[in-house]
């Protein structure tokens, strides 16, 4: 990995264009659920439905709780993008353009990505009414 990464670096490949994944075990500790308990599932039983954006098509959905955003997308019988389902490959990554989730875990994503609404839908559930999703 270090030698691609540095080939690229070389070849000043756009960084927005590239994606680098990690099989790495998280440091001990290093994984912190965002919301707990009673304040998850309240917050939850709020949302009825969210809109998926893939492919470039828009679809309501309607969201049971305790159900991820990757869940809620294949529910509806939708192929959105996945592999590890445990927040760690980014494979499922999406951005909220309304609403708001949060994330049991992320392993990914850096805080720069968070600030600009992306998500890991594996590990991502909604938290408002009104959320929106999109798969770019």
């Amino acid at each position: 990995m270090d030698r691609m990464e540095r080939a690229v670096a070389e070849r000043q490949v756009d960084k927005n264009r590239t994606f680098t994944g990690s099989c790495n075990s998280p440091a001990e500790g290093s994984v912190q659920p965002v919301l707990k308990g009673e304040q998850t599932a309240r917050a939850q039983t709020a949302v009825e439905d969210v809109v998926i954006v893939i492919r470039k098509s828009r679809h309501r959905v309607p969201y049971r709780a305790g159900d991820t955003l990757l869940e809620t997308a294949r529910r509806a019988g939708l192929r959105p993008p996945a592999s590890c389902e445990n927040g760690d490959c980014g494979t499922c990554m999406a951005r909220l353009s309304a609403g708001k989730a949060e994330m049991r875990c992320n392993n990914v994503l850096t805080a720069e990505e968070v600030a600009q609404g992306y998500i890991l839908t594996c590990q991502g559930r909604p938290t408002e009414p009104g959320t929106i999703v999109v798969y770019e």
